[in-house]
């Protein structure tokens, strides 16, 4: 179960470890984490874009001016009406009837904006945009907390791992040595066969634990190759 755990955790962070390789103290995972974990940036990019909004929605106060310039190629009685929708209102019906050759044209135009008076919209539209960046920013937060949490929890689960491998190795050592007194006795009659039987099922259970915990880390080497 514990070796499923880190290997999920493992799973989802392997991104972070390539950033995180050569790092082995909690405070500098801790740190590389919250600058370069993907869904914390995404979190920081939708504030920014909260921000901006209420900016944009505090400059309709002001003018604008706005320039538009086109140029076409048409029949001369249709040339007219072959400004392109936008800034450029077309004129109505062709200015010839019998004329069809090809003439180029050409039309410019400057739009002044000014809305001083929206009955409320422009500040609705203010205060909307800044209780989202409220949010936004409370989003990050919150991702910060949950990437920092789980990349302590990992740290930790590996750091246990660890040592579980070298109180492992130890037990084997213990076992083998065991099996080595209880073998003699054995041998000298003193002690029944069922005692090698039941040191060798101990040291083979021990050795198939260390077993699964070295290709633990083994597999969190590969991710951080």
């Amino acid at each position: 179960m514990q070796g499923g755990k880190v290997t999920i955790l493992i799973l989802l962070f392997s991104p972070l470890f390539h950033i995180c390789y050569g790092q082995t103290n909690l405070k500098s995972l801790l740190e590389l984490a919250e600058k370069n974990y993907p869904a914390i940036m995404a979190k920081q990019a939708l504030a920014e874009a909260a921000r901006a909004n209420v900016s944009l929605e505090k400059n309709t106060l002001l003018p604008s001016l706005d320039a538009a310039y086109q140029a076409n190629y048409s029949t001369y009685n249709n040339i007219t009406g072959m400004s392109y929708p936008g800034n450029l209102m077309p004129i109505s019906g062709p200015p010839s009837d019998d004329n069809y050759g090809a003439v180029p044209g050409s039309a410019a135009s400057l739009v002044l904006k000014w809305s001083p008076v929206t009955f409320g919209q422009r500040s609705a539209a203010i205060a909307y945009n800044e209780k989202l960046y409220e949010k936004q920013l409370a989003g990050v937060e919150d991702e910060i907390l949950k990437v920092k949490l789980r990349t302590a929890f990992m740290y930790l689960e590996i750091v246990a791992t660890g040592e579980l491998i070298k109180a492992y190795e130890k037990n084997i050592e213990r076992n083998e040595f065991n099996l080595k007194q209880v073998a003699s006795l054995v041998s000298a009659g003193i002690r029944p066969g069922v005692d090698s039987l039941k040191f060798k099922g101990e040291l083979s259970k021990a050795k198939t634990t260390l077993f699964r915990l070295e290709n633990l880390l083994e597999t969190l080497n590969h991710f951080k190759k």
